[in-house]
């Protein structure tokens, strides 16, 4: 069984993956701003990265060396 925080957690990681602000994120979303920076927070925490930007990098992978999403 998959939590209702699980669910936004996986709706917020591809669009933080693909460098969307927060702001554009909650509005596709229909959440408000500070629910998505808890998410990206919380994200980021589990990941063990220090910074968003961090996160972006380890959420694509290398495919024949180059980046892919």
């Amino acid at each position: 069984m998959v939590s209702a925080n699980g669910i936004c957690h996986a709706q917020v990681v591809r669009p933080v993956a693909l460098g969307r602000a927060n702001r554009d994120i909650a509005e596709s979303l229909v959440l408000s701003t500070r629910s998505v920076e808890n998410h990206v927070a919380r994200i980021v925490r589990k990941l063990g990265v220090s910074s968003r930007k961090r996160r972006r990098r380890s959420g694509s992978r290398r495919k024949r060396g180059r980046m892919v999403e």
